[in-house]
């Protein structure tokens, strides 16, 4: 029982040791003093994002639906897709949608840095609705002029992936998340 008391002591005496410092660092510094409940909820977002990765859900019937909207809004501006399940079969090449192409991670970043700036999520659903809304919609025009830049053949499909829309909407969730919350909300952290 002694061994366990003394433990408990130390991890106790630790914690105190730690408030105090902490304490101390925030006076000095009151900015450091809203970025540790930032990064702090940041880190919780980021373990839930991991869960869901190595959950891996079955997304193939969102992906199925991604493709009907893809290949049915490429038809309509003059295009001739076929569709057989996820895969968009193009006059040049074949277009699998996969899990990634939905934008979810887009989605799970905006909700956590949402999570993660403000006191109280409910409070901001309007947010995390329009900004979802719009990564959606974005990732629907992301996807189509994907496949469309790689059919006319002046640029290759890794480049306009890799650096136009995966690098763009990493920039576009970010200017969502500054916006929306500066334009709507009035008390963060």
């Amino acid at each position: 029982m002694e061994l366990k008391e003394e433990i408990s002591k130390k991890i106790h005496d630790a914690i105190d040791e730690f408030r105090a410092e902490y304490g101390e660092a925030v006076n000095e510094h009151p900015k450091l003093g809203a970025m540790i409940p930032f990064i702090g909820k940041m880190f919780v977002a980021g373990i839930v994002f991991r869960g869901i990765i190595l959950l891996s859900p079955n997304t193939y019937f969102l992906q199925q639906h991604l493709a009907e909207i893809i290949s049915y809004i490429m038809n309509l501006l003059g295009g001739s897709y076929q569709l057989q399940n996820a895969l968009i079969i193009g006059p040049e090449s074949n277009y699998l949608i996969t899990r990634d192409c939905l934008g979810w991670k887009s989605i799970a970043a905006f909700i956590g840095l949402i999570f993660a700036s403000t006191s109280n999520l409910r409070k901001h659903l309007n947010v995390v609705l329009i900004g979802s809304t719009v990564l959606i919609i974005l990732n629907i025009v992301r996807v189509i002029t994907t496949i469309w830049l790689s059919e006319l053949g002046f640029i290759s499909f890794d480049i306009i992936h890799t650096f136009l829309w995966r690098w763009g909407m990493t920039v576009v969730v970010f200017l969502l998340w500054f916006f929306l919350l500066r334009r709507y909300s009035s008390e963060l952290l």
